[in-house]
């Protein structure tokens, strides 16, 4: 999911209308929301397996935190990124 990163700035225009910018960022944080979150689920990030362990790698100075879960588009599994390694999450 991509949450839209909201700086501090003036809200509302005189009239108490929103202002352009802050309804853009509203519209792409409640866009996100509805096509990720649900009442009949969470959609987990389909990506790559090189995606999946390039997001994990600690050698990445952008890398996801253990706990991070992420879909093997290529495997069909289930990971989570523990101390920098993707880890299969078996299935039941």
């Amino acid at each position: 999911m991509n949450v839209p990163t909201y700086t501090k700035q003036k809200f509302t225009d005189q009239d108490g209308e929103l202002l352009p910018s802050v309804q853009q960022f509203f519209d792409v944080f409640f866009t996100q929301a509805q096509e990720n979150l649900s009442n009949d689920g969470m959609v987990i990030p389909a990506l790559s397996t090189a995606d999946i362990n390039r997001i994990c790698s600690t050698a990445n100075s952008n890398a996801k935190p253990s706990g991070t879960l992420m879909y093997d588009n290529q495997t069909n599994q289930l990971k989570i990124c523990i101390l920098g390694v993707a880890k299969v999450i078996p299935t039941l």
